[in-house]
């Protein structure tokens, strides 16, 4: 399943070569998308059971109700697939030399886009948080990524460390326009400084190879183990 913001469309490819498309716009609710999401799925003898109660974002309407919601533009999803397909390669780059588990990933409630590093210990779930969250928090770990913001906060690159080191918040970190915010607890890099520089994708790897660093230094992250030793060429 995929969306293509050219042709503005769902698609559902099946292994036996069925492919069914179900029109996003213009002019269509969520409601009606939804619908015929479900009929494709059901057409296609697919048996799925999927929440339809978004999360992570204000409106809360069930997707078969959301009647309102009918403001897609081709052009700024097109837009926002460039911005994501070029900060995938800084984030590409910079987790190719971790040694352990790693990803990059799109999170489909507050739609941010994210890369993450596991340094393989785990931690205990905390008991207080939601479903997504408690089970997302059960593992030290790094995670990085882009939000587009909300009417509250700018567009903005960010960064965390679970667990939380002990004084990361004075900790340096790249470049300049980065820094710690507390009301969030993690780092972010506004997003239009980043675009206006003169090198944006090095603003990026700079960003998260200094928050890496404070995993290292102040979060007991074992540099060494996590460094992938690229192999000597075969003999030809």
């Amino acid at each position: 399943m995929g969306i293509d913001v050219y042709e503005v469309s769902l698609w559902i490819d099946v292994s036996d070569g069925s492919r069914v498309a179900v029109p996003l716009g213009p002019g269509r609710c969520v409601a009606d998308i939804w619908a015929d999401f479900a009929g494709a799925l059901a057409g296609l003898g697919i048996d799925v059971d999927i929440w339809e109660k978004p999360q992570e974002v204000a409106d809360t309407t069930p997707f078969s109700e959301n009647t309102h919601d009918g403001t897609i533009v081709a052009e700024d999803a097109q837009r926002f697939y460039q911005l994501l397909a070029s900060v995938n390669g800084a984030f590409e780059e910079f987790r190719s030399p971790f040694f352990g588990r790693s990803g990059v990933q799109l999170w489909w409630g507050g739609f941010d886009f994210s890369v993450l590093l596991f340094n393989g210990r785990h931690m205990p779930a905390p008991d207080d948080r939601g479903y997504i969250m408690r089970y997302d928090l059960d593992a030290e770990h790094m995670s990085a990524g882009f939000w587009s913001g909300d009417e509250n906060t700018p567009a903005s690159f960010y960064a965390y460390l679970t667990p939380r080191p002990d004084g990361c918040e004075s900790a340096s970190v790249e470049p300049d326009y980065a820094g710690w915010t507390e009301a969030m607890g993690q780092w972010l890099m506004p997003y239009e400084a980043v675009r206006t520089s003169d090198e944006p994708r090095q603003a990026i790897l700079s960003f998260l190879n200094s928050v890496y660093r404070v995993a290292i230094e102040r979060g007991g992250w074992d540099a060494e183990a996590h460094e992938y030793v690229r192999p000597e060429p075969s003999a030809r």
